[in-house]
């Protein structure tokens, strides 16, 4: 009885490795068959690119070929430095928009003698109007001002270039 055991548990044990040998042989022949495919696709690959990196390669070495790539590479740093001269465009758009209403504030202040001035005009339509009114005539004046100033010196030039002879030595 014990040797027909031992028999019996000798053929389950080679029944069940025979099972699991069989039942494992699907799962390794198709990781064995990707195995292979990937193997082939590497190879294609391979062959398909190796003539195009090969003459890639020539074309980069010949002048033209060096030349254009270093021109579609500056192209490219163009396109980076354009967006920085953008952004640089509108940041000088933002100080100049702040500077003109430092300007104004100042202009404001100095027309009324008054730092409050400006706040008070913010508030107050009428206090604004006036203001306005005041700058605009400072402003008016300013420019009578820098006219005269203007025609006095041609005309100051001018007589500079008369009592120095550079007209005489000019003119018939």
């Amino acid at each position: 009885a014990g040797r027909a055991a031992t028999l019996a548990g000798r053929a389950g044990g080679a029944a069940g490795s025979r099972l699991a040998d069989l039942a494992s042989r699907p799962i390794v022949a198709t990781a064995q068959s990707m195995g292979r495919g990937a193997q082939r696709t590497v190879i294609v690959t391979y062959q398909v690119v190796k003539p195009r990196v090969a003459a890639t390669m020539h074309y980069l070495i010949t002048p033209y070929g060096l030349l254009n790539t270093g021109s579609a590479a500056c192209a490219f740093a163009s396109a980076q430095l354009a967006a920085l001269a953008t952004a640089s465009a509108a940041g000088a758009v933002g100080a100049s928009v702040v500077a003109g209403a430092l300007h104004t504030s100042a202009e404001v202040v100095k027309a009324t003698g008054d730092t409050g001035a400006i706040r008070r005009t913010m508030r107050d339509p009428a206090f604004a109007k006036e203001v306005q009114r005041a700058l605009n005539a400072r402003r008016e004046q300013r420019l009578r001002e820098q006219s005269r100033q203007r025609l006095l010196d041609r005309a100051s030039t001018l007589a500079w270039m008369v009592n120095t002879g550079v007209v005489a030595r000019v003119s018939p």
